[in-house]
């Protein structure tokens, strides 16, 4: 990953590669668009097109999603909370029975989120 100049290419190395090493299903990472109110599937690996033609994440709706950004990481007990995502859905129809997530931070900003599903 140390090799990529462009910005696309890290990204899509770094959800090909820890679904790889992780053996999972799949990965994505989400940017932070400029409101810092959504994310932005920025790079997938592994999901089927159904799942991400959702689109944007909005973090209102996101509850989950919301208090990662804000600080240390926090645990919550599954996926079976409807009320913790807002396409909990889509989540079971895709076939993710669990998921990791991790803020991206520069300079102790957020500006992603890495899914591993």
């Amino acid at each position: 990953m140390g090799l990529c100049s462009d910005l696309q290419d890290l990204l899509d190395t770094a959800t090909r590669s820890v679904a790889s090493i992780m053996g999972v299903k799949g990965s994505s990472i989400k940017l932070l668009d400029e409101t810092r109110r959504k994310l932005i599937f920025s790079s997938t690996y592994g999901l089927s097109e159904n799942y991400l033609a959702k689109g944007t994440i909005d973090i209102e709706k996101s509850p989950s999603t919301g208090e990662l950004l804000k600080g240390p990481l926090w645990p919550w007990d599954g996926l079976t909370k409807a009320d913790y995502f807002q396409y909990p859905e889509d989540i079971r129809k895709e076939g993710i029975a669990s998921m990791v997530c991790l803020p991206l931070r520069v300079e102790k900003m957020p500006w992603s989120v890495l899914h591993v599903q």
